[in-house]
């Protein structure tokens, strides 16, 4: 039986879904008071919107009775990702009190994520997992500057796509469990198509770079096809669901490593 709760007006969730995927889109646009940021810390705060967005999907997953142990297994892996990561912009963020107070909230909001993760209520996790999200790119605004070259804004592009991967899968997750948000998948997917294009015409792509995201693409269709599937828990269209959005995860993290190495390989003397 799934619990139920004060649902928000519709406009007020629109809003505040609409909100959190504009900061999705906005990560890689802000410049920071700190200075110049590494490719990889800039890298390191992309991947915490993705785990925000991907430890709910996969705490749903569970909820749904999907593969359930896989998604266990992933859950715990993500989540000590996440607190490595967090750990790690900390230190960066040490000598700078702006960014400490942001990166503070990140935490805070963390915790509150987590313990809606194991109680496995959907909207509690959906709405702990958007305001962690906005939150993180709140820190982004003091974290990153303008990317150093094209390579380094080609890495937070393709983590944006990672981000949007999991969020579609989370929603459609979530409107299984009777949840009005068939809409927002549309958005994000549309979004996810869009930013893909951006990637797949980026003039400084290497053929490494082009034949991965050709093999992206093709987990692509796969995972479009299953978000497609009509509403109802027939275990065959979750399980789609739950597959194709590790696939396309595993192709776009191959993408970003490829663009963090060649970012590196490019700034050598």
């Amino acid at each position: 039986m799934i619990k139920t709760t004060t649902k928000a007006r519709p406009a007020s969730r629109a809003r505040r879904a609409g909100a959190c995927l504009a900061m999705i889109l906005a990560g890689c646009a802000f410049g920071a008071q700190a200075g110049a940021v590494r490719t990889q810390d800039i890298n390191n705060a992309a991947q915490l919107r993705m785990l925000a967005q991907r430890t709910a999907k996969l705490s749903l997953q569970i909820r749904l009775g999907v593969r359930t142990a896989d998604a266990t297994g992933k859950l715990g892996e993500s989540i000590r990702q996440f607190d490595s990561l967090l750990g790690q912009l900390q230190k960066v963020g040490s000598d700078d009190p702006t960014l400490e107070r942001a990166l503070d909230a990140v935490a805070y909001n963390w915790e509150t994520l987590k313990t809606q993760l194991s109680e496995r209520d959907p909207d509690r996790i959906n709405q702990a997992s958007e305001e962690l999200t906005m939150t993180i790119l709140r820190a982004t605004r003091t974290l990153e500057s303008h990317a150093p070259n094209e390579t380094g804004k080609l890495v937070s592009l393709a983590v944006q796509e990672n981000t949007l991967s999991q969020r579609m899968a989370k929603l459609y997750f979530l409107s299984q469990l009777g949840r009005q948000t068939r809409p927002e998948v549309e958005v994000t997917r549309t979004r996810f198509a869009a930013v893909f294009k951006q990637l797949t015409d980026a003039p400084g792509n290497t053929p490494r770079a082009t034949s991965l995201l050709a093999l992206a693409k093709d987990q692509w269709f796969f995972y479009e096809q299953a978000l497609k599937a009509p509403p109802g828990k027939d275990k065959v269209y979750l399980e789609n669901v739950a597959t194709t959005s590790e696939r396309i995860s595993e192709m776009m993290e191959a993408v970003t490593t490829h663009y963090t190495r060649q970012n590196g390989t490019s700034r050598q003397p």
